[in-house]
């Protein structure tokens, strides 16, 4: 049996009033996972606790068989992209590329200076390299801060929201994009969104959240078709609900 990339035990966080409570969760390499919830179910603790942006007060993280419940951010070697691009608008494009390369002391190998232009060709901001993030528009900000994010093949990339700000035309040609380099990069993915559509267009995986908990985990067609319950229903935009009550349930046997 394969290792598993990513396994988070029994985590609690607790922010302020809110508590993201108990959560179980593994992940294979090259999955593309979505965690989808409303506003305040706690997708980002989520993801900040993975990255090491959030202490846990319970529980235990795993990357690659090795534990990282203590391990601060910059040793854990995770890639993330925010909704807001987070681009430093003293530097370049180029340059906020290589930013995490040169955090590592790996700016000025070839090989990764090969990969950057790479990269910025697939991601078609080749052109902009010289540019500072003030003269690029949404949708060219996301992909610098993509091409930044993988540049170094991290074990595991999260993305938070990362289209939600964006206008429905570039958003689809991101979401193309993702797919695309999740297949030719075969990176692993944790993809935060409240987009039931993005999350049908981009995941094999789907994680809804609720009130810091875990309220149903499948694939997404299969969680929209069989909802575990109401919650994940009406968020999923069920329309045809209609209460009842069980009174008794029919057994087939199986011919043999």
């Amino acid at each position: 049996m394969s290792q598993k990339l990513l396994e988070i035990h029994n985590m609690t966080i607790n922010v302020g009033k809110f508590s993201l409570k108990d959560i179980n969760f593994s992940m294979n390499p090259g999955d593309y996972v979505i965690i989808l919830g409303p506003t305040g179910c706690g997708k980002t603790v989520f993801l900040e606790a993975i990255a090491g942006l959030r202490a846990l007060n319970n529980g235990a993280l795993f990357l690659n068989g090795k534990e990282i419940t203590h391990l601060p951010p910059e040793c854990r070697y995770i890639g993330v992209a925010y909704q807001d691009s987070l681009l430093y608008p003293f530097l370049s494009v180029k340059e906020n590329i290589l930013f995490g390369a040169r955090a590592r002391k790996m700016a000025g190998d070839p090989a990764i200076l090969r990969r950057m232009e790479q990269l910025a060709e697939a991601m078609r901001i080749n052109h902009l390299l010289d540019r500072y993030p003030r003269f690029l528009s949404g949708g060219e900000r996301q992909r610098v801060s993509l091409a930044r994010a993988i540049l170094t093949r991290p074990p595991l990339l999260l993305l938070d929201e990362p289209l939600s700000s964006l206008d429905q035309q570039t958003r689809h040609a991101l979401q193309d994009l993702l797919r695309e380099i999740h297949a030719t990069e075969s990176l692993s993915i944790i993809h935060v969104t409240h987009d039931f559509s993005e999350a049908l267009q981009l995941g094999k995986r789907m994680i809804v959240l609720h009130d810091g908990q875990v309220e149903q985990e499948g694939e997404p067609l299969d969680i929209f078709y069989h909802p575990a319950t109401e919650f994940v229903a009406k968020f999923l935009q069920g329309e045809n609900l209609i209460p009842g009550q069980v009174l008794s349930q029919l057994r087939f046997r199986e011919n043999k």
